[in-house]
């Protein structure tokens, strides 16, 4: 089992978890378990829970298992719809630039003399490029109207967190730099707007 987010160091501190994952090895190779055992909280909260099956820590557990799967579920979500704007946009933009061409390579005859309608063009960026700036915004980028709504409920800040991470395929690190915050806060604050569209999601009953 890969562990990314913990080292070894890390999780030698957990005797009963580390024993009860080496146990149940096969169910610990799913990729949601893997990602949801690369915090070292979880690991924490697995511990307290098999030394003390009655304690909170199991039910707390719980909770940030579902917690998780929401936010895999959605970040899942909003990839493919992404991914889908993506697709669209590049049969649109190969269609639309095959037909400029076609036209703007037609012959243009002026006093004697012959040139194309290119020609005549100052290098610049394309309406497609200047509209694809503006799609580059979230809300732009999905059809499901309910998810698209839920992102406009979102902050600002919100917003340009989600965009850096699943547009520009950012990480929590380097949206930090970038904000000159902590990669902590960048990671809260893109949980929270996760859990925010989840909850418009369950709300409208997506």
């Amino acid at each position: 089992m890969s562990n990314q987010g913990v080292s070894p160091e890390e999780i030698r501190q957990f005797h009963c978890a580390q024993n009860f994952v080496k146990d149940n090895e096969l169910i610990f190779r799913n990729a949601l378990l893997q990602s949801f055992m690369q915090s070292q909280e979880h690991w924490a909260l697995l511990e307290e829970s098999l030394r003390c099956p009655s304690s909170d820590a199991t039910r707390i557990l719980d909770k940030k298992f579902k917690e998780h799967f929401s936010e895999i579920s959605l970040i899942s979500l909003l990839s493919n719809e992404i991914r889908r704007f993506a697709i669209r946009y590049d049969q649109r933009y190969r269609r639309n630039t095959k037909r400029q061409m076609l036209i703007l390579d037609r012959p243009r005859y002026h006093d004697s003399q012959v040139t194309t309608w290119m020609e005549l063009i100052p290098s610049k960026k394309s309406l497609e490029q200047e509209a694809f700036q503006t799609e580059e915004r979230l809300e732009n980028r999905v059809e499901n109207p309910i998810i698209h709504k839920a992102i406009n409920e979102l902050t600002a800040r919100q917003k340009f967190i989600l965009e850096a991470a699943y547009i520009h395929e950012c990480t929590d690190t380097e949206i930090a730099q970038i904000d000159g915050v902590s990669q902590q806060t960048i990671s809260k604050t893109r949980k929270k707007a996760l859990q925010n569209i989840y909850s418009f999601l369950q709300r409208e009953g997506e």
